[in-house]
Order: C-alpha cells, then sequence, then structure tokens
C-alpha cells in the first residue's frame, strides 16, 4: 500500500470522508492522468474542501506513523524470506510493537530489537539493508528533459489571428497580451459563454494555437464563463501540461463563487491557481 492510499484508508477509519467523497476524487485524478497530471490523492481532497488543513496535518501524521509500522513489516518479511532469520524471532520482535502502536505511542523499531536481542549486529544489518535497497528494481528512466522555454515574441501574423478570437454561438474567446516582466508576456483570454462538449473541441484548437505561437503563460478570465463541462478540464488539463513543459503556467481570474464551486466540485482548482484579477495573475508568473 502507498503512502496515498494508507492516507485514504485512515480519512475513512477516522471518519473524516465518505466513501462517496474518495470516489469522487478518484475520477478526478484518473481523468487528470490521461492528461499526464496526476496530482495526489491527498492534495485533491484538500482543494475540494472535504478535508480541513488540521485534518490533513492529523492524517499526514498519522501516515508516517502508520509507515514505519509497514516498513518493519516489510523488513521482517525480507529477513525471513531471505532465510537470514526464523520467522518465530522477527515474529516476537514485532509483537514488542503492537501494544504502543496500537495506542498510537512511540514503538520499538525492528532494527533497534534485532540488535538488543544479539540477533545481528548494527553492522550486519547495514549491510543486509544496502543489499536490500540495490535488489530494489531501479526507478523508470526520466521523460524528456523539459522544453526551452518559448520565444518572448510572437510574429505579427500569428498574433494578428490570436487577437481575433474566438466566436462561436454559446462560447466566446477574446484575447490581448499581459506583460508580466520586460518583454515577457502572459496570453490573456477572456472567456464567456458556456464551456461544454461541444464548444471545447474548438476552444482546444484555439489553445493549440495560442501555445503553439509561442505563449506558455495563460490567464483565463472567467468572469463571464456561465459553465464549464468535464470535456472542458479536459481541455484545460493538456493545456496546462503543455505549458508547464514550457516552464510556464495557467493562472485563472475574476471566478464567480458560483463558477469556483462548479470548478472546485469537478476538480479544476486542484490544478490551478485562482486570483482576483489579471493584473494580480500576471503579477504571480514573476515566481516561476
Amino acid at each position: 500500500m502507498n503512502r496515498d492510499e494508507l492516507f485514504i484508508q485512515l480519512a475513512l477509519r477516522a471518519k473524516f470522508l465518505t466513501p462517496s467523497q474518495v470516489e469522487d476524487c478518484r475520477k478526478i485524478r484518473d481523468m487528470l492522468a490521461k492528461n499526464s497530471l496526476a496530482p495526489m490523492l491527498p492534495d485533491i481532497l484538500a482543494k475540494q474542501e472535504f478535508l480541513s488543513k488540521e485534518q490533513v496535518r492529523i492524517l499526514h501524521v498519522a501516515t508516517r506513523y502508520e509507515a514505519l509500522k509497514h516498513d518493519d513489516d516489510a523488513l521482517g518479511e525480507y529477513l525471513v524470506r531471505k532465510g537470514l532469520i526464523e520467522e518465530v524471532k522477527v515474529s516476537a520482535c514485532l509483537e514488542a510493537q503492537i501494544d504502543p502502536f496500537v495506542e498510537g505511542a512511540e514503538f520499538p523499531r525492528l532494527e533497534d530489537l534485532l540488535v538488543q536481542r544479539g540477533y545481528f549486529t548494527r553492522e550486519q544489518l547495514a549491510g543486509i539493508l544496502k543489499a536490500r535497497h540495490a535488489a530494489k528494481p531501479a526507478p523508470a528512466p526520466a521523460g524528456p528533459a523539459s522544453a526551452e522555454p518559448p520565444p518572448r515574441s510572437v510574429s505579427p501574423k500569428l498574433l494578428k489571428q490570436l487577437e481575433g478570437g474566438l466566436k462561436l454561438e454559446t462560447f466566446k474567446v477574446s484575447f490581448r497580451k499581459s506583460r508580466i516582466v520586460d518583454d515577457l508576456y502572459a496570453a490573456a483570454l477572456f472567456l464567456s459563454g458556456s464551456l461544454d462538449g461541444h464548444t471545447s473541441i474548438k476552444f482546444d484548437e484555439y489553445l493549440h494555437a495560442v501555445t503553439t505561437a509561442g505563449f506558455s503563460h495563460l490567464i483565463l478570465d472567467c468572469g463571464r464563463l456561465d459553465y464549464i463541462s468535464s470535456a472542458g478540464i479536459g481541455v484545460l488539463a493538456a493545456t496546462i501540461k503543455r505549458c508547464r513543459d514550457g516552464k510556464g503556467d495557467i493562472r485563472l481570474c475574476s471566478v464567480e463563487d458560483k463558477m469556483r464551486r462548479v470548478m472546485q466540485i469537478i476538480g479544476l482548482l486542484s490544478l490551478v491557481k485562482v486570483y482576483d484579477d489579471e493584473k494580480a495573475a500576471a503579477a504571480s508568473f514573476k515566481s516561476l
């Protein structure tokens, strides 16, 4: 069990979450993973406000505590499997942990118990742990290096095309450059109408044109956005990936309370930061 799943298990056990809340967040994570964006479940749960900051802190502490016991159990299993010690001896050491562990108190670690009882020396255990670590599968090769930052200037022809925006029957986008610093600009896009399964297709094409033109910093002004569907989220998730590959990002601004709640429910706010206005969003890029 990884730390992510352990966190969820503990949250359910403590009744901080309901199974349906966890399932909603799993769906969000799976959708984002299709676009190479996979935030951890605890992060999504916090952004969805299913957990308070204090609950998150408690669960992180509990997760680390539980992980210590899991690590000791795994080490004991390894030692027995390799024939380095009798199972009964490992079981006796692990049993000594049970009472303090159940009480949530500090418990003696398996390595210390094995040394105290004379089963191994510190040097022997260090050699065993080193061999165990070396035998673990090597991490997957790193992906291709991040793309170089896009050019700071955009050709006049492309810029003119972008300035034309996007005009659909139920969804419109207007464009302007927003200065970040010196000659570095963000593309500020002003959205109005409904970003749904139909309009998201053309919006995706427009966003591709924006990033292809060299803009890796995007500001989406949502002051007149009435609706966004999961299809729209998918388009934005893919665009976020392209922007971050180009060492940029996406910011939202001017989000009305009603729309903010919708974005929170469908998981968008687990991906992007929200600012009051275009100026604040542009200023935030200076720290990237």
